[in-house]
């Protein structure tokens, strides 16, 4: 069989077309995720930039005196999540440290004598961090931002380049309005209450603890999310000291499907509790 016989000077050709190609499909897979400012919070001299991308993913980018750091993209529903989580803590007075994905953190911190709030740092993929101060009423704005963009970046469309269309409806904006006004203004002993929505088949109540007294009383108290979800992290529990009894009875009230208050037709944070007895069920929601 006759050999084909290619010089050099054409098979250097051939190389070069086959790394232009491969470069220009990579320069097109670069381009097609792009990046959206959807909202910004100003934080003294801070700018605290929130964005999501085409291919719904979010981050946070913090410009702070000629310094800008482009926080790591992050799953919206996860990170959703975890600020639902933080702006209930923030609201009830937790003053702890939160931290997702080595991403965006939030440490207490006071400034001067007088001044609580939270030192916010966000965090590159390759090290680089800036940190900004911010009074409880910033982090809650701060917070009350980043949960939109969680939520809005799972519904947006992109109509070009350089144009973010309207995220949700009117209805929607002005139920974000009415959610964060409940977590900004209203005490949480003021909070709507959630409703049980029929008994879990597959889950009994716990029987009484040990320490159970004939005349004691036992409250477990839940926060219940707009979206009918139990945020664990501030489930508590007087009247017992029983740590097993307290993790069966978290059990039993994530079985249950809540139904969250309703304020202007939005649901908004609730509160919900179940008082027992050595009697039983005295009191519920």
């Amino acid at each position: 069989m006759p050999r084909t016989m290619i010089s050099a000077k054409c098979l250097s050709r051939f190389i070069f077309i086959l790394a232009a190609v491969s470069g220009s499909a990579s320069s097109v897979a670069a381009q097609t995720v792009q990046w959206h400012v959807l909202d910004s919070v100003t934080v003294a001299s801070a700018i605290f930039r929130s964005e999501a991308s085409s291919a719904h993913r979010v981050r946070v980018v913090l410009s702070n005196t000629g310094r800008n750091v482009t926080g790591t993209d992050m799953d919206p529903v996860s990170f959703g999540h975890w600020i639902e989580t933080i702006r209930v803590g923030v609201a009830l007075g937790f003053r702890r440290a939160f931290e997702f994905e080595n991403a965006v953190a939030l440490q207490p911190a006071t400034k001067g004598a007088d001044t609580t709030g939270f030192a916010i740092t966000v965090s590159d993929s390759v090290g680089n961090t800036e940190t900004v101060f911010a009074n409880v009423l910033e982090t809650s704005a701060l917070l009350a931002s980043l949960d939109h963009l969680a939520a809005r970046s799972l519904t947006n469309s992109f109509r070009d380049a350089g144009t973010v269309a309207a995220a949700g409806t009117d209805m929607s904006r002005s139920c974000e309005r009415v959610q964060d006004s409940v977590l900004t203004r209203v005490a949480p002993r003021d909070w709507p209450n959630a409703r049980m929505q029929g008994r879990p088949t597959d889950h009994r109540i716990p029987k009484a603890p040990n320490d159970a007294t004939p005349d004691g009383q036992i409250v477990a108290a839940v926060v219940i999310l707009p979206d009918g979800a139990i945020d664990s992290s501030y489930y508590d529990v007087t009247g017992t000291a029983d740590a097993m009894y307290k993790r069966r009875m978290l059990e039993f009230l994530s079985a249950i499907k809540w139904v969250p208050g309703v304020i202007a037709g939005c649901p908004v944070v609730s509160k919900a509790s179940l008082m027992t007895s050595l009697l039983g069920i005295r009191r519920s929601p």
